[in-house]
């Protein structure tokens, strides 16, 4: 939720004094979002952000997965989003 805040440029009305990180966060995540559109999605530029691992542990006890749509995958994928995406 906080990227679209950034993108939307609304930090003020959530925080008291956004400071300079603040402000550089807004302006990659707008930059990323603007290069996926004038791309038509190939791509979101160049980027510092740390990319999610391959896998991941998961030490809960008692874990409920809900059914996953294959559809909705498929468009992440092809999207090149689910390299920003935590899936467990």
């Amino acid at each position: 939720m906080w990227d679209l805040i950034a993108f939307f440029g609304n930090m003020d009305k959530f925080l008291l004094n956004p400071d300079q990180e603040d402000e550089a966060f807004a302006e990659v995540v707008q930059n990323m979002v603007s290069n996926f559109v004038k791309s038509g999605g190939d791509s979101i530029g160049d980027s510092d952000w740390l990319r999610f691992p391959k896998k991941i542990a998961n030490l809960a006890r008692n874990i409920t997965f809900g059914s996953i749509n294959k559809t909705e995958c498929k468009f992440w994928s092809e999207s090149k989003l689910d390299v920003y995406a935590w899936v467990s």
